[in-house]
Order: C-alpha cells, then sequence, then structure tokens
C-alpha cells in the first residue's frame, strides 16, 4: 500500500468520490489540451487586453 493509498483510504467515501471525479477531470483536460495545436496568438502587453474598445492582433 502506497502513502496515497493509505490517506485515500482514511478519507470519507464522499472526499474519495471527489478526488476520484477531480483527478478524472484533470486527466480528461491535460489530454484534450496536449491533442490541440498551439496557436500563435502574437505579442501582447497585459495593458493592450484591458484597454477598452481594442484586442490585440491575433497573428
Amino acid at each position: 500500500m502506497t502513502e496515497d493509498d493509505a490517506t485515500r483510504s482514511s478519507l470519507p467515501v464522499d472526499d474519495q468520490d471527489e478526488e476520484v471525479r477531480v483527478t478524472a477531470a484533470r486527466r480528461r483536460l491535460l489530454d484534450r489540451l496536449s491533442r490541440q495545436d498551439v496557436v500563435n496568438a502574437g505579442r501582447w502587453t497585459r495593458d493592450e487586453l484591458y484597454e477598452r474598445g481594442e484586442r490585440p492582433s491575433l497573428i
């Protein structure tokens, strides 16, 4: 039994279920993101993102 197994076995059932759901959701998200192509969003500054009515150019 690993330390993680020991920790899980001491958690109430609801907490175990929540941990399983969170872990599975994180795995699905990372799997999906790893299959997506990288997008060149161009160069921008934080201030440009918050300027009213303007968007940084996406090249």
